[in-house]
């Protein structure tokens, strides 16, 4: 397969999980994220971004990190950006080699035309719940806009795409019949269902499939949460095929508003001085505000060690 194919979806909505399968497979390699390829400031349209801000940036960016990604100086900005995925694939010798994005669907495309995509979609409501779990919002109101978000782009995409170029995955389906789902993928790059799929538990910090994964919504949410939820992203759930959970969508006047938002930032303040502990989650405000360069990357590298011990 000359041409990529991105893995698209809202962040928790078990990408990892996929990726990590599709790695598995003896003719498919899925190494990494690939979101810091795509995050760039926008710009007039048509207009690429400076390209030295753009390789300044990257210095302090996990994922580049992680992917191993070399800057060539010589290379304008889009070359730059296409060597990346040239890179990744110089380093495996499986003839099938993609990578994930949360966002930016639209820059992908402008960057590589002819490229193919995999839509993974799960239930707005867990990606939500599972945002707040992560620390990345204080509250599901806040968190859910990042999945209609990200369901939005995926739409506006796919409409300009011939079918044979995208696909739609289920999370929930994938959970609970993984070797017709991950079959339905394999026929679509061009292969077929490789049994070391499923070993991604002796590979990974992940455990076996467990369908109790799904829905945990109806376990793990409150009423006012559906409620809130019901009215920020109810008409996307019902377009994406879920059903409602039968809580009339939330009243949410600008006083409340303006309190959930300040729930949010108090939620998220708290979560990361539990996680990081006080000292280095103050420390990493004042290095944002007043340190040096090196003594802000020395923090954050600190914190990004621990994330990884509870990134899944």
């Amino acid at each position: 397969m000359a041409n990529p194919v991105f893995l698209v979806a809202a962040e928790r909505s078990g990408t990892t999980l996929l990726r990590l399968m599709l790695d598995g497979h003896p003719q498919i390699s899925w190494p990494c994220e690939f979101d810091f390829a795509v995050d760039w400031p926008e710009r007039t349209a048509g207009e690429w971004p400076d390209v030295a801000e753009f390789r300044k940036a990257l210095a302090d960016n996990r994922q580049a990190q992680q992917a191993r990604i070399a800057l060539d100086p010589a290379l304008d900005f889009p070359d730059l950006v296409l060597s990346f995925y040239s890179q990744l694939r110089a380093r495996t010798v499986k003839p099938i080699v993609g990578v994930t994005a949360h966002r930016h669907y639209d820059r992908l495309l402008r960057l590589w035309p002819a490229a193919q995509f995999i839509h993974l979609v799960r239930d707005g409501r867990d990606v939500a719940r599972s945002h707040v779990e992560m620390g990345w919002a204080g509250n599901v109101w806040v968190a859910a806009p990042v999945w209609r978000e990200a369901e939005t782009s995926w739409r506006s995409l796919r409409a300009g795409l011939p079918q044979q170029r995208c696909l739609e995955v289920r999370y929930e389906t994938l959970v609970r019949a993984p070797e017709l789902e991950l079959g339905r993928v394999c026929a679509f790059l061009g292969t077929s269902y490789a049994p070391e799929m499923l070993d991604y538990p002796s590979r990974s910090t992940y455990g076996p499939l467990d369908p109790r994964l799904t829905e945990r919504w109806r376990r793990l949410l409150s009423r006012r949460d559906l409620a809130l939820l019901e009215r920020q992203i109810g008409d996307d759930l019902a377009a994406a095929g879920y059903p409602p959970a039968g809580v009339p969508p939330a009243w949410i006047p600008k006083p409340r508003q303006l309190a959930l938002r300040l729930g949010d930032r108090v939620g998220r303040a708290r979560f990361r001085a539990k996680r990081y502990g006080v000292a280095l989650w103050l420390e990493h405000q004042l290095t944002r505000r007043l340190g040096s360069s090196a003594a802000r990357r020395g923090v954050l590298e600190r914190m990004r060690r621990i994330d990884i011990d509870h990134l899944k």
